[in-house]
């Protein structure tokens, strides 16, 4: 490609890495005085793998334990299989930054963060005041679907719901009021426990955990004592039953109450982790998380990519800033991670809410979330607005999804989930998919499309040649969910001179700069730049490939008859031969082609260009395409 091509990858490297350091300082909040560590787990610098990688032995951490201790970093305790530990600084001399600098030298530590705080995501306390129950008969009326006007078919699916997997849905928030009517059959209850013996009879580390656990106060008792919790708890329960109307026998959905935000609607990202582990652990199939604003955590990330492979979907409001998500990443709704769902929120009119955050590459559908009527501590009813509340409605569906179909993984749940919203002319070019929540279709696709066991491989990498990457992470900004291993087999002397930082600069600016090299090319060469030859739709789909005897995976993000795009983070040549097999729209079937990589002057992307597509595979290309809204 000579001159002109490292010339572009420069230009889009410079733009990336600015607009990180922009983003860097928008939430330097974080709890005074602890930090985040987390161990190496591999000396040799492969991948953290949650199927393969064992944590670091007892007597290794112990030793770090002691070492940290030296150093005046008390631990506060640790996260099992993850190698994490969440640290004091107890030197009222020394700061967090300061104890950074000082762990992250240590050859046992991979990384270390402070542990940052965040929040609830509504716009602010109830619109008016709490009602009971009586009050919010006489004003909904004979309204099908009291939450909201919105037109996402929750009542008309009620009566086809037939599966029998009562789904767990965690809501991971400021608590639940667990004596609310409207929860009476729907909480999860821990059978494994036996309230209030002092024991831990399961095992699982939680003393009397019957109901979930409250991370804030540690302790068992996930009561609300804020009221966003219980709303948001509503409404993912109210997706699926009349909460107004209890039906009085089981809930198709259990409803899992994990407090980590306290009183005043702030929690700590190292209590966010907890309660993402527990979940995962304890059978939550569905993570509701309606809150955000810290900066980015490898840490959150790796708790996040430790749910995906214990099948979890992890739903997260996109932010109420009225920010683009794509240029000024909102998390954990922005982090990179195939079972992470991000909601923007919408009126009763399918208008994009003026408050919600939004972007076409990092926000996937929207949801309703303006003036939302649900429940709220004391046994009452309130209105909020937030992507708070639009995220809840999704997680609700989602969790209706997997009663549906049990055996779907969390990878076909999503592709599903988003194949059946309603595409909407207002939100182009605003979420991914162009459209707005659909609670029938999504559940009827899960009950009609055959299971799909395939499931993407991810790895979450720090390279432990720059151990600093997640701590230098809370100045420089960033955060991208790293879908392939940085400098693998790097070791500590990798670090020393000029030409190595170069060469893992280089290797860590390709990867980040991948997804924006690597779109279509696909104008035709006999025609101007300006037109084009087949029309682009935009895709979200799967992709494996094979380059000679080499598989990759990747995502389809836009399709034509002429070839495809493909987000990846494997380097690929202009020219290579490449067979490709593309998961359809709705994840039922699966396409293989023939075609090679392409390079566009005008655009500067590559592509794919399919080669002789065989007319049957013509024609199923363009039956997909008839229900994706066009590309630019």
């Amino acid at each position: 490609m000579g001159w002109g091509y490292k010339t572009h990858i420069i230009v889009v490297i410079c733009s990336l890495v600015m607009g990180s350091l922009a983003h860097a300082q928008h939430n330097r909040r974080y709890r005074e005085g602890e930090l985040i560590v987390k161990l190496r787990s591999q000396p040799n610098g492969q991948a953290f793998h949650f199927a393969t990688t064992r944590p670091m032995s007892i007597q290794a951490q112990a030793a770090f334990v002691q070492k940290a201790q030296n150093r005046k970093v008390r631990s506060l305790g640790n996260w099992s299989g993850l190698n994490m530990h969440h640290m004091r600084v107890e030197d009222p001399q020394k700061s967090v930054e300061s104890a950074i600098d000082e762990l992250k030298n240590l050859p046992e530590v991979e990384y270390a963060e402070p542990n940052y705080i965040v929040d609830k995501l509504d716009t602010g306390g109830p619109q008016s005041a709490a009602y009971t129950l009586t009050q919010v008969l006489s004003f909904i009326g004979s309204m099908s679907f009291g939450m909201t006007a919105a037109s996402i078919q929750a009542p008309n699916t009620w009566p086809l719901m037939a599966g029998s997997n009562r789904t767990i849905v965690a809501i991971i928030d400021t608590g639940v009021d667990l004596q609310h009517p409207a929860f009476a059959n729907a909480l999860w209850i821990n059978t494994g426990e036996i309230a209030g013996n002092g024991v831990d009879d399961d095992g699982n580390g939680y003393i009397d955990d019957r109901q979930g656990w409250n991370f804030a106060y540690n302790n068992n008792n996930p009561d609300d004592d804020e009221g966003h919790g219980t709303h948001v708890a509503g409404i993912s329960l109210g997706v699926t039953e009349d909460i107004f109307h209890p039906p009085g026998v089981p809930s198709d959905i259990q409803i899992m109450p994990l407090k980590f935000l306290d009183s005043t609607g702030s929690g700590a990202t190292s209590d966010a982790i907890k309660a993402i582990y527990y979940a995962s652990n304890n059978g939550a199939k569905v993570l509701n998380n309606s809150w955000g604003g810290g900066n980015y955590s490898q840490a959150l990330a790796e708790a996040i990519t430790y749910a995906y492979y214990k099948d979890a979907l992890f739903i997260a409001a996109a932010g109420n800033s009225s920010n683009n998500n794509d240029s000024s990443p909102s998390y954990p709704a922005s982090y990179k991670i195939p079972n992470v769902v991000a909601v923007a929120a919408t009126d009763d009119y399918d208008a994009m809410a003026s408050f919600s955050n939004y972007g076409f590459q990092s926000v996937q559908l929207s949801s309703p979330g303006v003036g939302i009527l649900s429940t709220y501590p004391g046994g009452l009813y309130a209105y909020l607005s937030g992507t708070s509340m639009a995220a809840p409605f999704v997680a609700g569906v989602a969790g209706m999804m997997r009663h549906e179909s049990g055996t779907m993984n969390v990878y076909q749940i999503r592709q599903l989930l988003l194949s059946g919203v309603d595409v909407l002319p207002g939100l182009a070019g605003r979420v991914s998919t162009s459209g707005r929540l659909n609670v029938l279709n999504a559940v009827s696709l899960a009950q009609t499309t055959p299971v799909n066991p395939y499931k993407p491989e991810f790895f979450l990498t720090v390279n432990p040649a720059d151990r600093g990457l997640a701590s230098s992470i809370s100045t420089r900004g960033g955060g991208c969910g790293l879908v392939a291993t940085l400098g693998k087999g790097a070791t500590d002397s990798d670090d020393q001179g000029l030409g190595a930082q170069a060469k893992r600069a280089i290797i860590m600016f390709s990867i980040l700069a991948l997804p924006l090299l690597l779109g279509l090319g696909l104008r035709s060469p006999e025609k101007p730049a300006s037109r084009r030859r087949f029309e682009r739709y935009h895709m979200d789909s799967s992709v494996k490939f094979t380059i000679g005897d080499q598989e990759l995976m990747g995502q389809v993000r836009t399709i034509s008859l002429g070839g495809s795009e493909i987000n990846t983070s494997a380097m690929l040549k202009e020219g290579s031969v490449i067979t490709m097999q593309i998961t359809s729209p709705d994840g039922s079937t699966r396409l293989e082609v023939q075609g090679h990589i392409v390079w566009s002057e005008s655009q500067k992307r590559y592509g794919v260009a399919f080669d002789n597509l065989a007319s049957d595979v013509r024609q199923k290309i363009a039956l997909w395409t008839k229900g994706l809204p066009k590309a630019s």
